[in-house]
């Protein structure tokens, strides 16, 4: 059995801004929104769980009529009513619960996308997104063997272990599959390139992802990301080139 990596990140308003500098310059919400195309004529309201700082909450909060979002981290939550009121929308619900506290209603399409996997993998989750759409939408990493931030040449140096591969979208394929959800899958490219004013920014940030709390390692970061990272005349930028499936059905109901 796959296994996911242990080291546990908390969201906090700096990893959530930076999250939010990323998808700015993103083609992710796009390629995402592009697949969904077809359906949002025959649709009105959308309620996207683990909404993050609204990568996709917000361009649909631009097409629909109603768009709930659901996110229980208080940093992601300050963004994302930041990006919402950036932009005017009032038709964005924000709800800053977990999930299993969040007793939203039906709507037409949900998302998941990116959920952890003590979410999907909970019991009666799946059973409970599908009594409360009609078009709902997994979206999930391809391909468990890509390298996260360099993650495969740090983890040794660093914790002296292997960086462990991750689960991918074909593990919740076949769990659909075996459940009779015979789902659509588009996989879609697209860059979710990080960048940096300089490199004393770019070390805070991997020693936030990577969980150091000291300065032990902080020279030899500068010299591996000053090698690593795509010079740029505003700073500096990690490129990203990043796939993901895109699973998504229709449930033979009517709200």
């Amino acid at each position: 059995m796959k296994q996911n990596n242990t080291l546990k990140i908390k969201w906090s308003e700096k990893r959530a801004d930076w999250f939010r500098k990323a998808q700015r310059i993103s083609d992710y919400p796009d390629k995402a929104i592009a697949v969904m195309e077809p359906i949002l004529k025959d649709c009105k309201s959308a309620l996207d769980i683990g909404a993050g700082t609204g990568a996709l909450a917000l361009p649909l909060a631009r097409r629909l009529k109603k768009v709930t979002a659901v996110e229980p981290a208080p940093a992601m939550v300050k963004a994302l009513k930041e990006e919402s009121e950036l932009h005017g929308l009032k038709n964005l619900n924000i709800i800053a619960l977990p999930w299993e506290e969040s007793n939203v209603g039906e709507h037409d399409i949900i998302i998941c996308a990116n959920l952890p996997s003590f979410v999907v993998d909970a019991p009666g989750f799946l059973e409970q997104i599908r009594g409360l759409g009609r078009y709902i939408f997994h979206i999930q990493n391809v391909n468990p063997n890509k390298d996260k931030f360099f993650y495969k040449e740090l983890y040794p140096i660093i914790f002296k272990k292997e960086y462990v591969k991750k689960v991918d979208y074909l593990d919740s394929y076949i769990r659909f599959h075996e459940q009779g959800i015979y789902a659509n899958v588009n996989i879609i490219e697209y860059n979710f390139d990080q960048p940096f004013d300089d490199l004393d920014e770019a070390v805070e940030f991997w020693k936030e992802y990577l969980g150091l709390g000291t300065d032990e390692f902080d020279n030899f970061l500068c010299d591996f990301l000053s090698a690593h990272l795509q010079k740029k005349d505003s700073g500096y930028l990690f490129v990203d080139k990043k796939k993901s499936a895109v699973i998504w059905w229709k449930e033979e109901k009517a709200l």
